[in-house]
């Protein structure tokens, strides 16, 4: 790998001469394991290639190439045949993204792959694809990305696995354990938020409600439990769900939401939230910044909520709170 220590721009350079030497196999998918090129990991690499893009004063052709390839081939080759029959014609784990391809292999190693989805391998392809794909592929009979992202939620949304806020598809458990019940259920208020059309909300709350009954408050620290073990990954996909809307990614790795990154002196942004309370929202509005807190247990809660970005003591803030009995609260205004 030459040098042992990688700068963003040699690892930049690594990426692109991988995604580049499998562009006429597999679209320029890359390997996250030897030899296995799994859809799902792919939109990391193409959101960080998207992102650099953006950021960058002039545009990187060859990005641009990379992320086009592998569109095109997410969703002609990869993407199930007949993915958008009718509801309830196929199961639904026939119906998306394969879950793994292989690299061309030594001649007497046996190919493998798993021509066959899985709810919690579909949910994470759906959950990150607005971040890089676009819909200027339509003339060469590309599905529209967002066509899929919609279609595929409700997929999610619907899929008979469900219960008790929990997404149980047995394919998953077949191929990889009962812990990728957790990564369905958490990813899926994530495709929600993105897709923004608010069908599927009354699931994602079923979600979070979920893991808010079985997790437990620490006023040092503040994280959902998994079932499994996976409390750092189902607390970070729920957090992401509570500030995504189906702008935010596509507008953060793209040169105008770089350019929207700065923070802007007397709009205000929260800087910290501290106290025993689950955040299901957190958004910056036309009206100023939304949050939905949520206290545990039934005792007063004690919230401090740190904001920043007014010029001076005399900006002017209020508070307008609903669902909240006997509320009380002050202002410590510091200086900026």
């Amino acid at each position: 790998l030459g040098n042992t220590t990688y700068t963003i721009a040699s690892l930049l350079s690594r990426l692109q001469l991988q995604a580049e030497g499998q562009a006429d196999q597999l679209g320029g998918g890359i390997t996250c394991e030897p030899a296995n090129v799994y859809p799902s990991c792919q939109s990391h690499l193409q959101a960080a290639l998207s992102i650099t893009n953006a950021g960058a004063k002039a545009s990187n052709k060859g990005y641009e190439m990379i992320r086009k390839t592998w569109q095109k081939y997410l969703l002609t080759e990869n993407i199930a045949k007949g993915w958008d029959t009718p509801f309830g014609s196929t199961p639904f784990g026939e119906r998306l993204f394969e879950i793994a391809q292989q690299t061309p292999r030594h001649p007497g190693i046996p190919n493998f792959g798993i021509p066959i989805s899985c709810s919690s391998h579909d949910v994470w392809v759906l959950a990150y694809m607005p971040a890089w794909a676009r819909n200027d592929l339509l003339e060469e009979g590309i599905p529209d990305p967002s066509y899929v992202l919609s279609r595929g939620r409700d997929l999610l949304r619907d899929h008979k696995g469900w219960k008790d806020g929990e997404l149980q598809d047995k394919r998953c458990k077949a191929l990889a354990g009962e812990e990728n019940f957790d990564v369905a259920t958490a990813m899926y208020p994530v495709v929600e938020a993105v897709v923004g059309d608010g069908n599927g909300r009354e699931r994602a709350d079923e979600v979070l409600l979920r893991f808010e009954k079985q997790s437990k408050v620490d006023v040092n620290s503040m994280y959902y439990a998994s079932t499994y073990g996976l409390d750092v990954f189902v607390t970070s996909q729920l957090a992401m769900s509570m500030i995504l809307d189906e702008y935010t990614l596509p507008n953060l790795h793209g040169r105008e939401g770089v350019e929207m990154l700065a923070r802007v002196e007397g709009e205000g942004w929260v800087e910290s939230i501290e106290g025993a309370v689950f955040v299901r929202r957190a958004k910056k509005t036309s009206d100023g910044l939304t949050l939905t807190l949520l206290a545990a247990g039934d005792g007063p809660a004690k919230v401090r909520i740190k904001i920043g970005g007014f010029a001076s003591r005399a900006a002017n803030i209020s508070i307008n709170a609903t669902g909240i009995d006997d509320m009380k609260y002050f202002f410590d205004l510091e200086a900026g």
